[in-house]
């Protein structure tokens, strides 16, 4: 009885674990120019520390639009002022930023998931509308260099005046200042 019950395990694990017969799909072919579509939201989401020191930022770059980042200086369950920058990425710094995508492979289908979910920690996720589809970076990857890079650069699109004003707002709200509203 153990051997046949071994026997049909056995079987089921090969027909689990074998692919499709036709092989693996060849990656996308993604155009070479930056598509009439594209758009990016990139989320930045704080480690868990007590509220006051916690923060989220989300930048949304969009060719037909104003950019924006979007800036809360709390968890949001602690209703905190939503803090709104609006700025222009040039065209060209755009393409820029697809070009990189592209080298780095971001549109691929399948992300490795990372053996260490670290919770509590910081994360970063990023939505990326082009040629017709949507695409995810997801939280936990494996090999994180590659959406790290663009990650990077989408943030250093933001202009660095900006991010001065939200870190000095910050100082502000931790600092007990929660009356005032972003200028």
């Amino acid at each position: 009885m153990i051997s046949r019950t071994l026997v049909v395990f056995i079987a089921l694990l090969a027909a689990c674990t074998t692919g499709p017969p036709e092989g693996p799909s060849p990656p996308p072919t993604w155009p070479e120019d930056m598509p009439s579509d594209y758009h990016v939201r990139s989320d930045y989401y704080g480690q868990a520390v007590s509220p006051i020191y916690h923060y989220d930022y989300y930048i949304v770059l969009d060719p037909a639009t104003t950019d924006t980042i979007s800036f809360h200086p709390d968890y949001m369950e602690s209703s905190p002022p939503v803090w709104i920058e609006t700025f222009d990425v040039s065209t060209d710094d755009l393409e820029d930023l697809w070009d990189l995508m592209v080298e780095e492979d971001l549109f691929r289908d399948f992300w490795t998931p990372s053996p260490d979910t670290l919770f509590g920690a910081w994360t970063r996720t990023m939505r990326i509308t082009a040629s017709g589809g949507c695409h995810t970076v997801p939280t936990w990857i494996q090999d994180t260099t590659s959406a790290n890079r663009v990650y990077r650069c989408v943030d250093g699109l933001v202009p660095e005046a900006i991010w001065d004003s939200l870190w000095t707002w910050r100082d502000r709200y931790i600092a007990g200042d929660t009356t005032k509203t972003f200028p």
